[in-house]
């Protein structure tokens, strides 16, 4: 239920108290809340007014190591009118419902019952304008946190906990006897409700919300361990010896009648059963011996002994089906009939019978007769029965709140499950689209590339600049060898105009052609490349021919004379003379080779 806009429900809000003495009390966490929401149709029929129950931990104003635990009570909507004006609901304000947990801690606390947690504060009063019912009752109760902690169905049945719970058994038996003493026990005892402290050894009784009456004179019994779950009720009869048993058993004379039966066990053994029985007129009793159960066999009965003692620990009540044979007891049956005219010798016959489908097989019987001297207590009967319905009634809501603790679980695993579900399949979805999204964009981009590549025009130029300046691999080492070589080449072609250069400070005369000849013969022995050779002769012409021209200037520069012609000494290679081309010849002859080359590469 939404708080929203009641700041007096709000973790940290100061609460003023008047009662028992002033005090201030501050919101620290809440720990429960219950809501009990009614429509407009129940609340016409005397439900009384909707309220909501919060329980917080809090501290006191003054010393906040100072716990303690508080319970709010406050009126709330009407189902459906919770967004409606406060004007509107404040219309639906009633006058305090009863809540019965401060009546019985002001009790307790005015007796000063030393076994409950004290009663520190309380404040009755009315909600304000900011409320969730304007005018609304609310009402605020602080006890007590005392040392310890709420006992639990792991905490004490727990295989190892074996002496610590026989302890608490010691503990709470005189607990009980002391709270006894006050009238006072919560409505529905269970477990959670003994606060247990290992340190100490000092327990309490809490949880008065829904408190209930307690009998002075009612007395402790091991159904008082059972009740307050400290004890599970086993399976073999004797357990319960001063709790006897009331059995109803149907007619099959009478349609519609039966016949009560109180049985209570009188021996050591479990089935030595003492059985008083009335169809509302005339006492019938009858005792079972567990020595002589034989003699109670029908004459056809098949079964074995073990299996005719369960039956018969069954049928009068000392034990229930056992866990691992669960269809064990599926069509056991017992009926009642009367026999006998006579008013004075009238006898009750109770015969166990096993129903297979069509088919009804006679087990047994035992026969109670009529004995006007035995009392029947009804009084007595009625609250045998009464506790009984009463601790069938505490084991059914122990169950069912387990059940519905465990369904809950199940329930929020499974949507933790489909949530994991829902988010793997739209994670998957989302990668498959991703991926595809970027597959079509990938080959959007290559059918665009396709196409510029297709309606553009191919530069040869530009073609054989980008094939220049990257080296192909299938020329391997050859190609590496023979690029340094030409570098080596232009080097040596550098150093030797460096030489020329020098020739006006120092005029030595250096030959040429020896400078040649050498590297030549530094050349020879490697296999040169068929372009490389074309590539070298036209650089050589050309440097030759420009030396020449700039010693026979340097010499005499008044003199304009050709160059006479003379040979290269690639002569000695090729068998014959090189033939001169003009100038600008070879340039266009080694570009158009050279793209011609390099698209033979590709």
């Amino acid at each position: 239920m939404s708080i929203i806009g009641f700041p007096e429900l709000y973790i940290g809000t100061e609460v003023t108290f008047t009662a028992p003495s002033p005090q201030k009390w501050v919101i620290e966490e809440k720990l429960t809340e219950d809501v009990q929401q009614m429509t407009k149709w129940r609340l016409d029929r005397g439900a009384g007014p909707p309220f909501a129950v919060f329980k917080y931990v809090c501290h006191s104003a003054t010393d906040s190591e100072k716990k303690a635990f508080m319970r709010i009570y406050f009126q709330i909507p009407i189902a459906g009118t919770e967004y409606q004006r406060p004007e509107i609901r404040q219309q639906q304000a009633t006058p305090p419902r009863k809540h019965r947990e401060l009546d019985v801690l002001k009790d307790l606390r005015l007796r000063q019952c030393p076994v409950v947690p004290t009663l520190l504060a309380y404040k009755e009063g009315k909600q304000g304008n900011d409320g969730v019912v304007p005018d609304g009752y609310i009402t605020h109760v602080v006890w007590d946190k005392v040392p310890g902690k709420s006992l639990s169905q792991d905490k004490v049945w727990d295989p190892k906990s074996g002496p610590l719970r026989e302890a608490i058994r010691v503990k709470f038996r005189d607990i009980w006897e002391e709270l006894r003493r006050y009238g006072w026990e919560p409505g529905m005892p269970a477990l959670e409700n003994i606060i247990y402290d290992e340190v100490t050894e000092t327990m309490h009784i809490a949880g008065f919300r829904d408190s209930a009456p307690l009998d002075p004179e009612h007395k402790f019994t091991d159904m008082t361990f059972v009740d307050w779950g400290l004890a599970i009720p086993p399976s073999n009869a004797g357990w319960e010896k001063d709790n006897p048993r009331i059995l109803r058993f149907p007619r099959s004379d009478e349609t519609g009648s039966f016949v009560l039966v109180h049985v209570s066990c009188t021996g050591p053994a479990p089935l030595d059963l003492s059985l008083t029985a009335t169809e509302g007129e005339s006492p019938y009793v009858s005792l079972v011996k567990q020595a002589r159960l034989k003699e109670l066999q029908a004459k056809n009965y098949q079964g074995s002994n073990d299996e005719w003692v369960k039956t018969v620990s069954l049928i009068l009540g000392q034990c229930v089906a056992p866990p691992n044979e669960p269809d064990w007891a599926t069509g056991l049956e017992a009926s009642a009939s009367i026999s006998g005219s006579d008013e004075d010798n009238k006898e009750i016959v109770i015969t166990i019978r096993k129903r297979v489908q069509t088919i009804t097989q006679r087990l047994g019987a035992f026969t109670l007769t009529q004995d006007d001297e035995q009392a029947v207590e009804l009084f007595e009967w009625t609250g045998i029965t009464a506790a009984r319905a009463h601790t069938l009634e505490q084991q059914v809501s122990s169950l069912t709140s387990r059940y519905r603790l465990a369904e809950d679980t199940i329930h929020r695993l499974n949507e933790q499950l489909e949530e994991l579900m829902h988010a793997k399949t739209e994670h998957e979805n989302r990668l498959v689209a991703n991926f595809v999204q970027v597959l079509n964009e990938k080959k959007l981009k290559i059918r665009n590339q396709q196409r510029l590549l297709a309606s553009s025009t191919v530069d040869p130029t530009k073609v054989s600049e980008i094939q220049a300046s990257i080296p192909e691999e299938s020329h391997g080492v050859a190609e590496k060898s023979h690029s340094i070589k030409r570098s080596a080449r232009k080097m040596s072609d550098t150093d030797d105009s460096d030489g020329f250069e020098q020739m006006d400070i120092d005029p030595i005369k250096t030959d040429p052609d020896a400078s040649n000849n050498q590297d030549i013969d530094d050349e020879e022995p490697s296999t040169p490349h068929p372009l490389d050779e074309e590539q070298i002769n036209s650089t050589t012409d050309d440097d030759s021919s420009q030396d020449e021209s700039a010693q026979l200037k340097r010499v005499s520069p008044a003199r304009d004379i050709a160059p006479p012609q003379r040979d290269l000494p690639f002569a000695k290679r090729t068998g014959g003379p090189i033939k001169r081309t003009a100038p600008t010849q070879p340039s266009e002859d080694a570009e158009e080779t050279g793209g011609e080359t390099d698209d033979d590469e590709l």
